[in-house]
């Protein structure tokens, strides 16, 4: 089954990425089974109070922390929903497939769009600039 091939590729990538500690991989394996639950659909909404509990992660800085950094690190791609009732999107990378770098440049393309916010605007808009063109490199 290609979406239980998609976890152990998962516990391979984290093995070789340093960052990674067990309140990560309790988080993204808690997003695997929420995946799960809507049928591996890309994306899917999810709610922080579910994703905490199914995670047992206690803390609101360590949730936000960690899905940060998986996000940073090309493992989801995670766009954040102010609403308090609609869930934040998430999905779920494809290790395997020929998108992958994409998906991790996007993620890092998202990461820069919300870093930026706290930066000033000439640099915020010099790392949109470099980030689009390793997009654009990309798609080429």
């Amino acid at each position: 089954m290609k979406q239980s091939n998609k976890i152990i590729d998962f516990f391979g990538n984290v093995i070789r990425d340093h960052r990674m500690v067990p309140s990560h991989i309790s988080l993204y394996v808690s997003l695997f089974q929420l995946w799960s639950r809507h049928q591996y659909q890309n994306p899917f909404r999810v709610s922080r109070k579910e994703v905490m509990k199914l995670g047992k992660i206690k803390s609101f800085a360590t949730y936000h922390k960690c899905i940060k950094e998986l996000h940073s690190a090309g493992f989801i791609i995670y766009s954040p929903s102010y609403h308090p009732y609609e869930g934040s999107l998430i999905e779920i990378i494809d290790f395997e497939s020929e998108d992958f770098e994409k998906s991790k440049m996007l993620a890092i393309w998202h990461s820069i769009i919300n870093v930026s916010y706290d930066l000033p605007s000439d640099q915020a808009a010099q790392q949109a600039r470099y980030a689009q063109k390793r997009i654009e490199k990309m798609e080429k």
